[in-house]
């Protein structure tokens, strides 16, 4: 097969895909009950505690795998601060005011709606920042 076919044959299978992909608009994945875990950035903002966004994707299976980290991170902070879950697809505006142009990725803000981090943290560095805000 020469390099003009297998172009030829990729932009025909990408094209096919992109056709017969889903047209049905990404849903939020479901979040856990926890009590510091909020539907919404406004809900989480209005406790006046800090604010730790994780942001996840519908199609995203690195995000489906790793759902269990929103429990830790709800475990992680306490009741010190509220969590939110986003779907960074459907948060597009939001997510790009913050840097934030993956998922899954978290953002924080301190008790006054300031932004603190932006970046993908583990239990410890997530610890860490709350422990100063």
């Amino acid at each position: 097969m020469n390099v003009k076919t297998l172009v030829l044959t990729v932009i025909v299978l990408v094209t096919a895909m992109t056709l017969s992909g889903c047209t049905e608009k990404p849903q939020q994945m479901p979040i856990v009950s926890e009590t510091n875990v909020y539907p919404d950035i406004g809900s989480a903002f209005n406790t006046g505690k800090p604010v730790v966004v994780y942001f996840n994707e519908a199609f995203c299976s690195n995000c489906k795998d790793q759902q269990p980290i929103v429990e830790s991170i709800s475990n992680t902070v306490g009741n010190r601060a509220a969590v939110v879950v986003m779907d960074r697809a459907l948060n597009e505006e939001f997510a790009a005011k913050y840097g934030v142009t993956n998922a899954p990725n978290m953002i924080i803000f301190d008790s006054n709606e300031e932004f603190v981090s932006n970046g993908y943290l583990n239990s410890d560095e997530l610890a860490a920042i709350m422990s100063e805000l």
